[in-house]
């Protein structure tokens, strides 16, 4: 909050909620209910915290990152409407460094996270996550421990839930579903391997010459000595690999990074989250993009695609 002097927290989470219900019922027309949310709060006198949690009867998202795609959905909704609304207008919010940066922590969706439980407080805080008092109203002040405790859990999910799905295609259009029954399928991600392309995918892309390029870009980057520099291991970043990838429609190629976490936003790199490089074919650019979420809305400069590459792939897609 010493950042953001003139915040007032609990009218800026009642604008995240009311958003939040306005995108639920647009696009899946889904009724939020109060008694669905579970509002936890550890807030001390230099932070704002709150974390929120909605149980949707009958439905949950198939992921986490389908969480995060909607979460992105919200932010770019407020976005486009900062200047007209003032629930929107609230969503932007100043970072430690002065910079702007979305009231939503999208950091939270990104690999390899761990949601903090009801009642446990970060190591040295004494600050735990309890119930806000807009909660104990809406769940008739009856908040048991082992209830709050059981609903706050994101894995504690009905088995027959039916499995919603928020996908991000080009122009900032979102794609919003409601797919099949997760006991059907016999698990979640039986769910997922049925999905469409944009689905992350592990091991060997369609166009090993495409990744070669992306690692080549890496290489490069690292074998900067400026860069090399600020390294805390400069070993690790001089082997870049591709952990994962992704398609969107026929176009855009997202290849997900390993041993590599430079960013152009902040000029070095990102201590823990990951980078990704977004590779467009049909406008013949690729950009980097990262999972940090003060970068949540950069992207760097466009980079033109080699044409012996764009040849390869024009022949490869005939």
């Amino acid at each position: 909050m010493a950042d953001n002097p003139g915040l007032d927290g609990e009218k800026t989470v009642e604008a995240f909620r009311h958003l939040l219900q306005k995108v639920l019922l647009a696009n899946l027309d889904i009724n939020l209910q109060e008694r669905w949310i579970v509002e936890l709060d550890s807030s001390s006198p230099a932070k704002f915290s709150r974390h929120i949690i909605v149980r949707l009867p009958g439905s949950a998202f198939t992921d986490n990152s389908h969480v995060g795609t909607l979460a992105a959905a919200i932010v770019d909704e407020a976005g486009r409407h900062r200047e007209t609304s003032k629930y929107s207008a609230m969503m932007f919010v100043k970072n430690k460094h002065g910079q702007e940066t979305t009231f939503v922590d999208m950091g939270v969706y990104s690999r390899n996270r761990a949601f903090r439980l009801f009642r446990s407080s970060k190591a040295g805080k004494g600050v735990p996550l309890m119930p806000t008092a807009r909660m104990m109203q809406a769940w008739d002040n009856e908040f048991p421990d082992e209830k709050v405790f059981m609903h706050s859990l994101v894995g504690n999910v009905d088995p027959n839930a039916r499995l919603l799905t928020v996908e991000a295609g080009e122009g900032g259009v979102y794609s919003y579903s409601k797919g099949s029954v997760a006991g059907a399928a016999g698990s979640a991600g039986a769910a997922r391997r049925r999905g469409n392309s944009t689905n992350v995918q592990h091991g060997p892309s369609p166009f090993p010459d495409l990744e070669r390029f992306v690692l080549d870009v890496c290489r490069q980057t690292t074998s900067n000595p400026s860069i090399r520099s600020w390294a805390s291991n400069p070993s690790n970043l001089s082997n870049p690999s591709i952990r994962s990838w992704a398609a969107i429609g026929d176009s855009i190629w997202i290849f997900n990074l390993a041993g590599y976490r430079w960013c152009g936003n902040v000029g070095r790199e990102h201590k823990s989250n990951g980078v990704f490089i977004v590779v467009d074919t049909k406008a013949r650019v690729w950009y980097q993009k990262c999972y940090d979420p003060d970068c949540a809305r950069y992207r760097s400069p466009s980079n033109s695609l080699p044409d012996g590459l764009m040849v390869q792939l024009d022949d490869d897609g005939r």
